[in-house]
């Protein structure tokens, strides 16, 4: 994991750092929120609800294509088992790289990569434990940009921390300016 987090702190240091991009393409700062659905890849757990936001920065390097860096928070949400009366939580900030590809003047794809510093927990009737781990965070999504600064999209994302794994499904807002 700590492979991921230097690569993903390298790179959002590249382009932050790189006058050649800043100099060459115009770029816009991003905020923008998820809320969607996820799914613990553990026997028994059932499904949580995502809450997710995040900002960054995007430089414009062609016509169609933008890459940027990225920071945020997500809520993974409470993952609840029968047996035992377990509950498991995962939730914390991420850092890490994105793209956004108009394959339209209106229509998009997007990716991201970079790390995730998880807090976990987890309970049961037996007992409780906690611990922050650092994984990875990769996705890919598509949507639509109502203008330059307003765009909603479908997202999915992969979340890998402790050997536990999260799929999410999310509807994503963004606003640029």
């Amino acid at each position: 994991m700590k492979k991921v987090l230097l690569a993903s702190v390298l790179a959002a240091s590249i382009l932050v750092a790189n006058p050649a991009a800043a100099q060459t393409a115009d770029g816009s700062f991003f905020v923008g929120g998820d809320i969607g659905h996820a799914k613990l890849d553990e026997s028994g757990l059932d499904s949580g609800n995502l809450f997710a936001v995040n900002g960054g920065y995007r430089w414009q390097i062609a016509p169609a294509l933008k890459i940027g860096a990225e920071g945020g928070y997500v809520q993974l949400g409470d993952f609840d088992a029968g047996w035992a009366d377990a509950k498991a939580k995962m939730k914390g900030w991420t850092l890490g790289g994105n793209l956004h590809y108009n394959f339209t003047p209106n229509w998009y794809a997007s990716a991201r990569l970079g790390a995730f510093f998880a807090d976990l927990s987890f309970s049961s009737r037996y007992g409780s434990y906690s611990d922050d781990r650092t994984g990875s965070y990769g996705g890919v999504g598509f949507g639509y940009d109502f203008s330059n600064n307003a765009s909603v999209g479908l997202n999915y994302t992969h979340f890998r921390v402790a050997g536990s794994d999260v799929n999410a499904l999310s509807v994503n807002g963004e606003w640029r300016f």
